[in-house]
């Protein structure tokens, strides 16, 4: 397939450069902050419901694939050929960008899966299309074969935290330096952090980094209010996973909630049939920065990071980005100018957003 053979052309140049070159420095993990790979002992227990069906939010048959060859191999709508990727010194994550980056430097998302799954390709049409726009993703998990990667077993990789994400951030930070030039077209003074229900949470501790410019809350938001309750049907892992190392749970509750943030936050969110709805509600009251929420009603809470150029969220996910961390002004305009609404974006608010610089034409 045309995805499995730019995969391929992606890790191949990697190994390549690393057989010609001294390979970025690896920064060991240690503790609870380590991911799966790196822990002692086996990793955790799936998330599951009470049925024994996992807590990842399928929209198909057990072992339907995760993602149809059709929404993987179909080209991004940005200008960019995109590619899947991973690198040596950087396990336990998989790397999303344009073929032609070495052209221009590239911004850089740090992403969390649904579930803090460690499985880095279970969002790939929606990363995809981001990468099209010039941006370079870097995803917990590893990089998964699409065939293998389906809703019954998201889990079974393990899980990840909110310091794996920093971990991508600091290993970006050391290979751009290095002296023989391979990624050195990764800008790491123009980071974002965002992430998916679970993910979401981990990408809330990340930006607790002064080094991050913007975080992205999809269908998650904070720990749960008080008085609120976890959804009867989540079983949390015994043991390690998750944030500090004590499993989803933790990450629902102890998350830092949206009166932390010191840069923009946006919130994009399933509707009232996303559990998330509630919280997130809440969550973006609590903010004192910059900050938007929307719903994508007929989403819930799975959201359409499995569709074709990962559908409405794939398209609103690279205007964000291309805002707040590009300055570009038409993207800009579309959520000032409630262009989100037209789009099918329901629910928006939005408060003090002039505060974010748009002047790039």
């Amino acid at each position: 397939m045309k995805f499995q053979r730019i995969a391929l052309v992606g890790f191949s140049l990697a190994i390549c450069a690393v057989a010609q070159t001294k390979p970025p420095k690896e920064i060991p993990f240690d503790g609870d902050d380590a991911p799966p790979a790196h822990r002692e002992g086996p990793p955790p227990p799936p998330v599951l419901l009470k049925d024994g069906a996992p807590a990842f939010p399928a929209k198909g048959h057990p072992d339907d694939p995760i993602n149809s060859v059709k929404a993987v191999e179909t080209p991004g709508t940005g200008p960019h050929q995109a590619h899947i990727y991973t690198v040596p010194g950087l396990p336990d994550h998989t790397l999303y960008g344009p073929m032609d980056h070495v052209t221009q430097k590239t911004p850089i998302l740090l992403w969390g899966n649904g579930g803090c799954a460690s499985a880095g390709t279970i969002d790939a049409p929606f990363l995809l299309e981001i990468a099209s726009h010039g941006f370079t993703i870097i995803a917990n998990g590893d990089e998964i074969p699409q065939p293998e990667l389906k809703y019954s077993n998201a889990y079974s990789f393990g899980q990840s935290s909110g310091h794996q994400l920093v971990h991508g951030l600091e290993w970006a930070i050391v290979a751009a330096k290095i002296d023989d030039g391979t990624y050195t077209y990764l800008d790491t003074t123009r980071v974002a952090a965002a992430g998916h229900s679970c993910g979401g949470k981990e990408a809330a501790i990340a930006a607790q980094d002064p080094r991050i410019k913007a975080v992205g809350i999809f269908n998650a938001g904070g720990p749960f209010p008080v008085g609120a309750k976890i959804p009867e049907n989540y079983i949390a892992p015994p043991g390690r996973g998750g944030h500090g190392g004590h499993g989803e749970r933790d990450v629902l509750t102890g998350t830092p909630d949206g009166s932390t943030f010191k840069v923009p936050a946006f919130y994009f969110i399933g509707g009232p049939s996303d559990f998330s709805y509630e919280n997130a509600k809440h969550d973006y009251n609590l903010t004192k920065v910059p900050s938007w929420i929307g719903n994508y009603a007929p989403s819930g809470h799975p959201g359409t990071f499995n569709e074709v150029h990962g559908g409405k969220y794939g398209e609103i996910a690279a205007k964000w980005l291309k805002w707040v961390l590009l300055q570009d002004k038409e993207s800009a305009d579309w959520f000032k100018n409630d262009k989100a609404t037209a789009a099918g974006w329901s629910e928006v608010q939005k408060k003090d957003l002039d505060k974010i610089p748009a002047h790039k034409a």
